[in-house]
């Protein structure tokens, strides 16, 4: 590729770039919300910590422990039916992606756990999630394709 085709390219992601990140996250928006739920499946917070409260109650914490829970006993993973989980979705806003769950559930859980330990990537989590749309943003400058 020459320095004038680069140019081109380069004018056109940069007029395009605010659609372009958006299309990019949106097309990989199952793999982010996995992410999120994948750590809460392990009782893990967006901050790397375990959810907190624990469960109130040992019988409670071993019955989830029995149904197949890969969060350590009494830690809270947020599941049982997977109605909670299923209706994850994001929305991106000029500053960040934000995640939340139309489930009916979600307003009571957002309440006893708090958002910040629901929606959201730990640290290493957010490096994947990064790794996963670098690739096809760098095709994009490169070719200049603005979708």
């Amino acid at each position: 590729m020459n320095f004038i085709q680069l140019h081109t390219n380069l004018k056109k992601v940069i007029n395009n770039f605010d659609k372009i990140v958006d299309t990019v996250i949106h097309e990989h928006e199952a793999e982010l919300i996995d992410l999120n739920t994948g750590q809460l499946e392990k009782g893990i917070a967006p901050d790397g910590i375990e959810i907190e409260p624990p469960y109130a109650f040992d019988e409670y914490a071993r019955f989830k422990k029995s149904i197949g829970s890969k969060a350590p006993l009494g830690i809270p993973d947020l599941k049982l039916t997977g109605d909670f989980y299923s209706r994850f979705e994001t929305k991106i806003t000029p500053n960040y992606i934000e995640i939340s769950s139309g489930d009916s559930k979600a307003p009571e859980l957002e309440n006893k756990y708090g958002e910040d330990q629901i929606y959201g990537l730990t640290e290493s989590n957010k490096k994947e999630f990064v790794q996963l749309i670098k690739e096809p943003l760098k095709i994009i400058i490169q070719y200049g394709l603005t979708g």
